[in-house]
């Protein structure tokens, strides 16, 4: 994973996410990994990622303010072969990936 480009990892990070959470895409659209809607325990347990509240979607309810997407690591021995597949830990290492890279301005 150290030696994916940037491009690799976000779109691994988008597909675990989709596939765990299933969201639509505009609800995935909402998400962010700003420390304000993202939250990991230290211990490396489960996360917890609520919408950005800036995003506005086409119909805005009470509902989708209120939904948080809560995603638990794997655990169990079986679940620890596959840790590539495990989505808190890709979040931190996107985390950790993308808070180094410089940011475009356009």
């Amino acid at each position: 994973m150290d030696q994916s480009s940037l491009k690799y990892l976000s779109l691994k990070t988008a597909l675990l996410l989709a596939v765990t959470s299933f969201k639509r895409v505009s609800d995935l659209s909402a998400l962010s990994v700003s420390p304000s809607c993202l939250r990991i325990r230290d211990d490396g347990g489960s996360a917890v990622l609520c919408p950005n509240p800036a995003f506005n979607p086409k119909s805005l309810t009470s509902f989708f303010r209120s939904r948080f997407i809560t995603l638990d690591p794997h655990n169990s021995e079986e679940e620890a072969a596959s840790h590539q597949l495990c989505l808190v830990r890709m979040l931190r290492y996107y985390i950790s990936r993308t808070s180094a890279a410089p940011i475009c301005a356009l």
